[in-house]
C-alpha cells in the first residue's frame, strides 16, 4: 500500500490533499496498527487487574512488536463503577513500547444480558493496539475498578473477556 502522503501530495489542490489525508489517517493507522495473535487475556494474580497469558505479537504504525506474558499488566482506573443493571466496556491497549493503557466506554442500560449489543466503546487512541476488552455488567452489586475482580464465575456482577485480533475500532461507523 502506498504511503498516504504520497497519494495526497499528488493532488493539485493542496487543501483537498490535506482534507483527504485527514479523512484517511485513521484508516491507515488501523491498518498499520493491529494485533496478530491473541494475548489470552485473563484475570491477573492481583485479581483486580488484567494480564496476558500468551505473548502478543502486533504492529504499531507498520513496525512489528512483541509483548511477553505479563501479570498485572492492566490496572483500570480505581473507583470507576459499572452500576447495577448497567453495562460498560473496558478496552485494553498496548503502545509501541509495550506500555499498557485502558479506557472505559460509556455506561449503558443492559439490553441483552452481557452481549455486545448497545455497548459504547471509547474513541480508539491512535498508534495503540486493542489487545481485547472486558464487558462488565452490574448484577446484584455494582462492579468497581480497583475493588472488584475480573472473575467470570461471580453472580454479583458479570465479566466477559474478549480477545481481539486484527484491526478493530467499533467507533468507526458509517
Amino acid at each position: 500500500m502506498q504511503k498516504l502522503s504520497q497519494i495526497t501530495n499528488k493532488i493539485s489542490d493542496s487543501r483537498d490533499g490535506v482534507s483527504l489525508e485527514s479523512a484517511l489517517r485513521g484508516v491507515y493507522n488501523r491498518l498499520s496498527t493491529q494485533t496478530l495473535t491473541s494475548g489470552a487475556l485473563a484475570q491477573a494474580g492481583t485479581t483486580t487487574k488484567m494480564k496476558t497469558a500468551a505473548i502478543v505479537h502486533y504492529f504499531v504504525n507498520g513496525a512489528g512488536r512483541s509483548k511477553a506474558i505479563t501479570d498485572n499488566l492492566w490496572d483500570p482506573l480505581a473507583g470507576f463503577v459499572v452500576n447495577i443493571g448497567k453495562s460498560n466496556v473496558l478496552c485494553l491497549y498496548l503502545a509501541a513500547d509495550g506500555t499498557a493503557s485502558s479506557a472505559f466506554g460509556t455506561e449503558v442500560t443492559t439490553v441483552d444480558g452481557i452481549g455486545l449489543s448497545g455497548l459504547r466503546f471509547p474513541p480508539h487512541p491512535e498508534s495503540k493496539v486493542m489487545v481485547g476488552f472486558v464487558i462488565l455488567t452490574g448484577g446484584v452489586t455494582a462492579w468497581t475498578a480497583g475493588t472488584s475482580t475480573f472473575t467470570t464465575s461471580t453472580t454479583d456482577y458479570y465479566c466477559t473477556i474478549v480477545n481481539t485480533i486484527g484491526a478493530l475500532d467499533p467507533t468507526a461507523t458509517i
